[in-house]
């Protein structure tokens, strides 16, 4: 989920069914080298690895969200507050205003 602000820790599973235990990656390597990078520019964020794991399973702790809301989902928040406020009957939200927050929804499978 993004906009990403940080990545925290990367950790990886290896293959071994006794005992699953998880171990941390380090951005870099003991010798300066770069273990994975983090593509902020494209949406959705994307993580990109330069180490060959024999891993199962990634874990990822990181920060996300907004620091600023964006002008265009702060206007059309604005103005769906606005709606709500003038329309407390529990009327269904204009499609104009649902189709401006339909690019920015989150959904989760």
């Amino acid at each position: 989920m993004g906009p990403l602000q940080s990545l925290t820790t990367l950790e990886y599973q290896l293959t071994k069914m006794d005992n699953p235990e998880w171990t941390a990656l380090s951005a870099t390597d003991p010798q300066g080298n770069v273990n994975y990078r983090i593509d902020q520019t494209n949406d959705p964020n994307r993580l990109y690895l330069f180490t060959i794991l024999a891993a199962t399973r990634y874990r990822l702790t990181y920060t996300a969200g907004y620091q600023v809301i964006p002008p265009d989902i702060r206007r059309t928040l604005m103005s769906l507050i606005g709606f709500w406020y003038q329309n407390r009957e529990g009327q269904a939200v204009p499609n104009e205003i649902d189709m401006k927050l339909a690019g920015k929804r989150v959904f989760s499978l």
